[in-house]
This record gives structure tokens, sequence and C-alpha cells, in this order.
């Protein structure tokens, strides 16, 4: 394993787990708040919890993280594009649950949290990899 793949994979791992606590921090606030949690999708009654929050959180962006590890540090912009993509592509997720509004809006924000927190860490590492500039690696083999 390259170390810029074990960065990658370690930034990853850290934005899953920011990614985890925020969104557990404002699932937390709306439920103190009375929002409504329970749901119908596709005519089966469901309850979204701390659980399935933390789950999704961190499965998502670590599968991100993956998708940028596997593709190289070259085309972190592009794996922070299609990241982007995703979250705003997903939050209308809930938007298709029948149920109360302001649940699904805390729902529709917990997606983009997660894609924001994405975006933020590959950025993080963007930053710090050479290998993202061609010119710095035709100026290292020289």
């Amino acid at each position: 394993m390259t170390s810029s793949t074990r960065s990658i994979l370690t930034t990853g791992a850290a934005g899953a787990a920011a990614a985890a606590i925020v969104n557990l921090v404002v699932f937390a606030i709306a439920n103190a708040a009375g929002v409504s949690f329970e749901f119908v999708q596709n005519g089966r009654p469901t309850t979204v919890g701390y659980g399935m929050v933390a789950v999704v959180s961190v499965g998502s962006v670590l599968l991100g993280a993956v998708l940028a590890a596997l593709l190289g540090p070259r085309r972190l912009r592009l794996v922070q594009i299609i990241g982007a993509a995703v979250a705003v592509l997903s939050a209308g997720a809930p938007l298709t649950l029948t149920g109360a509004a302001s649940g699904k809006a805390v729902l529709v924000l917990l997606h983009l949290i997660t894609g924001a927190v994405f975006v933020l860490a590959l950025e993080l590492v963007r930053r710090r990899t050479p290998a993202d500039e061609p010119s710095a690696t035709a100026e290292a083999r020289s």
C-alpha cells in the first residue's frame, strides 16, 4: 500500500467518524426537539434511529474513501465531485417517505452533512498529496 493510499484511507476513516459524530449530534438535537423519525416506506412502518444514522454516515464516507484510494491521488477531485453529487441525489430519498416533514428535512440535512464532510476530508488529502500535480511528479523523477 502506497503512502498516498494509506493517507486517503486514514483521512477517510477520520472523515467517517467526524460525519457520524456531527450527524448524531444533529439527530439528537432534532430528537430532543420532538421531531418524529417514524415513517412509512413501501407500505411498511419504519423508524430511523441512532444506529441507522451512524451506520449510514460511516459506511458512505468509508465507501467513498475506498473508491478514492482505488482511483488514486490524481483522481481525488473527480471523487469529490462524485461524492457531492451522490450526497445531493441521495438527499432526495427521505423526501419519498411518508411522515413528518420535519423528520424528512433533518434526514436531508444529514445526507448533505455527510457529503460535505466527505468532500472536505478528500480536500485535506488532495492538498497534502503532491501526486495530484503532474509537474511535481515529473520534477521528482528528474
